[in-house]
């Protein structure tokens, strides 16, 4: 039981406390794929990037096309860390009731809008997180997804209205009384 959340003390965390969230959890998460990119994959499937990609950024021109293995494993990377950032999220939000590193350092934390008493299932966590991962490949999808809790009152991103849960500060006042209609 999720005892903060039952004890309405609690409000929507600001997009701003969650932005501040979702760096400190993505930064070491693109870290780790960096160096997993470049010690384990760079090597057996793209070997000589780091040299191709140096001498391209010393020659490119506005204009000029980037060759297809440059952005093949440009690709592979942002793929890696979108994985990477999936596994960690989805893990950290089930297992440590509804907060990763960032949520924690921010002192933010995720509830089921309609059972805020009931723990995140990994299947509330998947389901959350699933579109955050595919905004990773896709940034304008992640910049959709952050910009709509701007403009309603819960604060709901679309993979809160999605998953039906709610991201709430601690330091706050009471939680919504009902999930807006999607």
């Amino acid at each position: 039981m999720n005892a903060q959340a039952a004890s309405s003390e609690f409000r929507p965390a600001s997009p701003g406390l969650r932005l501040v969230a979702f760096l400190m959890d993505v930064l070491p998460v693109g870290l780790a794929a960096l160096a997993c990119f470049l010690f384990v994959v760079e090597p057996r499937f793209y070997p000589g990037f780091v040299a191709q990609y140096l001498e391209f950024a010393q020659t490119y021109r506005m204009g000029d096309e980037i060759p297809t293995s440059l952005q093949e494993a440009v690709q592979t990377f942002f793929l890696l860390t979108a994985v990477g950032f999936f596994v960690y999220c989805v893990l950290a939000e089930w297992l440590w009731q509804g907060r990763t590193l960032g949520k924690r350092i921010v002192r933010i934390y995720v509830v089921k809008f309609d059972e805020p008493e009931e723990p995140l299932t990994l299947a509330d966590a998947f389901s959350r997180n699933l579109l955050k991962a595919v905004g990773i490949i896709i940034p304008l999808m992640l910049l959709i997804d952050a910009v709509s809790a701007f403009f309603n009152q819960n604060r709901l991103s679309l993979h809160d209205r999605f998953s039906h849960t709610i991201v709430l500060d601690e330091n706050g006042e009471a939680m919504p009384e009902s999930f807006p209609e999607i």
